[in-house]
């Protein structure tokens, strides 16, 4: 299996897989709900507004040229929410073969996850749909090379919406899909012990990434095409770029530069690492803040100072445990963002403080560094930036109806 085999949600990154819904329980109760035949499931297993679990059954669905998927309005949606484990709580840094999970019971109030199902007999002054909560939940994952398959038992306690006198209590939810172990890594989870090997298959041109390359790595963090200067003498193995290691996350960005990038059999990519101890970039800026900045102009740009903005870490690795740290903070930072139809371009310029431990030979005082999300891997990651959504929906008008 390939990255191009994989069907990817254009809206917010989640898998399109096989799955199976059922509901058991008192047949006169259960003739109230419509049961709506699936294509597939999407599923996410990141945390996303309220919700740390996300499956949606779908009924129809079709491919774009930009070789991501689009789907009709959701027949079902069953989420879990902050109530229950994360998956990456569970996950860990790797899978464990054979079978995992949990159950939890509801005291109270506590909300711990929902089924939204269509009404067989809706009244035309009323939501055609209603929510089943549950106050039961037993999750379990059964791990092998091949992948994860994920079943949820939920028992349902009361129902919103619709004929809400409905005796719903104690009705059953079954859930079960199956993830394939490549499908993990866009949910930010490492190989599965015992899969098969990704042989590399090529290295990407210093020219940069292609259209068809996602930019994602297999073990869930990014490449970008990029450039950073913090000092370092531009070697093979201090390199300015030309690509950019990420680790992108909501509150922050982790950055490293890359002179080779190798393509792997699955259509994953493996930055090379020119130095297991080089110098390690955080800056304390992330996609919410992003988000914010481009909430209404597809350009911003930011001045700030003082203490709290983000560090390098000039030795990194074993030898930082052996020999220290050489961290430096930085005095102050301006970040520009521009916006375009295509992606995110994103530019940062500042100047480190001394370190007090001292400072790396491959560290300097001035800190430059830009890289490049295109839309394709914004949308397929599910990283919520505005309107690139919208422009796709330009670029393909025809996803927009069914």
């Amino acid at each position: 299996m390939t990255l191009n085999d994989l069907r990817i949600y254009a809206m917010d990154g989640s898998v399109l897989v096989d799955g199976q819904m059922r509901l058991e329980g008192d047949p006169d109760v259960i003739a109230h709900f419509a049961f709506p035949e699936c294509a597939a499931v999407g599923v996410r297993l990141w945390s996303r507004g309220r919700s740390a679990w996300s499956f949606a059954g779908f009924q129809r669905l079709a491919v774009s040229p930009d070789g991501l998927w689009s789907v009709a309005a959701p027949a079902f949606n069953v989420d879990l929410t902050h109530s229950v484990p994360a998956f990456s709580s569970l996950a860990e840094m790797y899978l464990p073969q054979g079978r995992t999970g949990f159950v939890l019971s509801r005291k109270g109030s506590v909300r711990l996850g929902s089924i939204n199902l269509p009404l067989a007999f809706p009244q035309p002054d009323k939501s055609p749909t209603a929510y089943l909560q549950f106050d039961s939940i037993d999750l379990d994952m059964l791990v092998d090379p091949s992948g994860l398959q994920i079943t949820i038992e939920a028992r349902a306690a009361t129902i919103v919406g619709g004929d809400e006198e409905l005796p719903v209590e104690g009705l059953m939810v079954h859930l079960t899909v199956f993830m394939p172990s490549l499908a993990l890594s866009l949910h930010r989870v490492n190989n599965l012990s015992g899969r098969v090997e990704d042989p590399f298959v090529g290295e990407v041109p210093g020219s940069g990434l292609e259209n068809s390359d996602l930019g994602v790595c297999d073990l869930g963090s990014l490449v970008a095409d990029g450039r950073v200067d913090w000092g370092q003498n531009g070697d093979r193995y201090n390199p300015f770029g030309p690509f950019i290691r990420l680790h992108l996350d909501q509150r922050w960005v982790g950055i490293q530069a890359t002179n080779r990038v190798n393509r792997l059999a699955s259509g994953l990519l493996d930055p090379a690492r020119p130095r297991n101890d080089g110098p390690y970039l955080r800056i304390n800026t992330g996609i919410e803040d992003f988000a914010r900045m481009l909430e209404t102009n597809d350009t911003a740009e930011i001045t700030v100072r003082g203490s709290g903005i983000g560090h390098i870490e000039g030795r990194t690795g074993r030898d930082a445990y052996e020999y220290g740290n050489l961290q430096q903070d930085i005095d102050w930072l301006t970040l520009k963002l521009e916006r375009t139809s295509d992606g995110l371009l994103i530019v940062g310029f500042g100047e480190f403080h001394p370190g007090k431990n001292g400072q790396s030979d491959q560290v300097g005082n001035k800190l430059e560094f830009n890289f490049y999300l295109p839309r394709k891997l914004i949308l397929a990651r599910g990283i919520p930036l505005p309107r690139f959504w919208e422009d796709r929906l330009r670029e393909y008008p025809a996803e927009g109806a069914w």
